[in-house]
Parts: C-alpha cells; sequence; structure tokens
C-alpha cells in the first residue's frame, strides 16, 4: 500500500527488510504493490492479501486510500504493519471508525480537524514537506 510506485528505489529499504524476515523464518515473499491513491472505495485489490504494510511518506496524497487500507485489515484480521504515517492512519482509522470520531485526522493534513487524533511534532510545523523525514 503505497504511493510512491512510480520511483522503483523509494521503498528499497523496506523491501529488503521483508526479504530479510522472510529468509530469515523460511518463508517465501511475494509482494503485490497497491497505489493508495487508486484504492477509494473498493477493497478488491486487498483481498488477495495475507498481510498489508503501509510505509511512510509524508503530504495529504493517498492517506485516505491508507486509511481504508487500514480498515480493511482490521475488520479482516488481515495482519497490518504501519511505519510511521502507517501507524498514523491506522489510529486516525479507528477513532473514525471505532471511536466515532468522524471527523478525526491528523493535523498535519487537516489543521482544523474538530478530532486531532495525531499531532504534528512541534519541530516539523513549518518545514517543506521534501525536508521532513519521510
Amino acid at each position: 500500500m503505497a504511493k510512491y510506485l512510480d520511483h522503483e528505489d523509494t521503498y528499497m529499504s523496506v523491501v529488503e527488510a521483508l526479504k530479510s524476515a522472510a529468509w530469515e523464518n523460511g518463508q517465501s515473499l511475494e509482494l503485490k504493490w497497491v497505489d493508495a491513491e487508486k484504492l477509494t472505495t473498493s477493497t478488491k485489490p486487498l483481498e488477495s492479501l495475507d498481510g498489508i504494510l503501509v510505509p511512510g511518506g509524508f503530504g495529504v496524497r493517498g492517506v485516505e486510500g491508507k486509511i481504508i487500507a487500514a480498515k480493511y485489515a482490521r475488520e479482516n484480521k488481515v495482519p497490518y504493519l504501519g511505519i510511521c504515517l502507517g501507524l498514523q492512519v491506522a489510529v486516525i482509522e479507528f477513532a473514525r471508525s471505532v471511536a466515532g470520531l468522524t471527523e478525526a485526522h491528523s493535523t498535519e493534513f487537516a489543521t482544523d480537524s474538530t478530532h486531532p487524533v495525531v499531532h504534528i511534532m512541534p519541530d516539523q510545523l513549518g518545514v517543506p514537506l521534501g525536508d521532513r523525514c519521510a
């Protein structure tokens, strides 16, 4: 579940970590990339997956698709690993779906959210997206 699929090496460290973990445990690894920006209503691309990893990133692009993936994983008991932004979207999804905070969001993306459940770090305020740690 990613949004930077145009650049092959964007998630290289994540892919290599998954390969290493699979090898260490005597398992095979088959990756299926899902574009978070294209995941809008149908969860069909997620239905054949044994696990979902949502990596880090920045910016609002693809966030709602990542939230859909987090919800699918939670509701269908599919193992989910959220790294950085991936964990943030899982918190947002849980707040919306379970806690009933329908407007829950991160102040990084929605500064006027009535239910800010994830806050941008104070030292990141005003820092351009491209300069933030991804």
